[in-house]
């Protein structure tokens, strides 16, 4: 697993990379008021399982986010997952 950052909208969004041998890769979007870090074990599990690359990141607001929940809108958490997407295409 690789600690990456990605840029989105003059941000960066904190994200860990999974490098799976597949040609496959998951967007891994955590549930409300967690992080990456909790879903590490899962993810390699996944990864050592499948193959399948993933992308896991902290939304702004979430994780390693400097951010707090009521500093975020849902469109720039949506602008974050774009913005991941993106990034794996």
């Amino acid at each position: 697993m690789n600690h990456i950052t990605i840029p989105s909208q003059g941000y960066e969004l904190a994200a860990d990379w999974y490098d799976g041998n597949s040609g496959e890769v998951l967007l891994v979007l955590v549930g409300y008021a967690s992080s990456k870090q909790n879903y590490q074990d899962m993810i390699t599990a996944i990864v050592e399982q499948t193959g399948t690359s993933a992308l896991v990141l902290d939304y702004r607001g979430h994780g390693e986010s400097p951010l707090t929940l009521g500093e975020v809108s849902p469109e720039q958490n949506l602008a974050d997952v774009l913005t991941a997407y993106d990034w794996i295409v």
